[in-house]
């Protein structure tokens, strides 16, 4: 009688780690999306042209935090945040959301969630 052999796929500890790795990406870039999406229209726009890329550290490990301007229409502005930690492959695909703030009324942004 043949005993059955299970195989395990050598991928999967590499695909589990990074699984790990994006799960403290979407926390960092919780957090940043909560810190932009609070600010008014004029602070964000004071703010991006010298923060447009930057690092925040969380779990004593460094992230990297990308904030884009994606639209500029006469009632809001749409801001695109990514986050991941540097690392090759992973990185080639950052956690990432974005947000409407409105120019002429409340500083509530409005979360656009991908």
């Amino acid at each position: 009688m043949r005993q059955a052999i299970s195989m395990k796929n050598p991928w999967s500890q590499y695909w589990d780690k990074i699984r790990a790795r994006r799960n403290n990406w979407r926390v960092v870039l919780k957090a940043e999306i909560k810190k932009w999406s609070a600010m008014s229209y004029n602070q964000v726009m004071s703010q991006l042209p010298d923060c447009e890329c930057y690092e925040v550290e969380f779990k004593s490990k460094k992230y990297q935090v990308e904030v884009e301007l994606l639209e500029d229409t006469e009632l809001y502005i749409h801001v695109g945040i990514s986050a991941d930690d540097g690392s090759l492959p992973a990185s080639l695909w950052p956690a990432a959301s974005s947000f409407v703030c409105l120019k002429n009324g409340p500083t509530t942004a409005i979360l656009v969630q991908k």
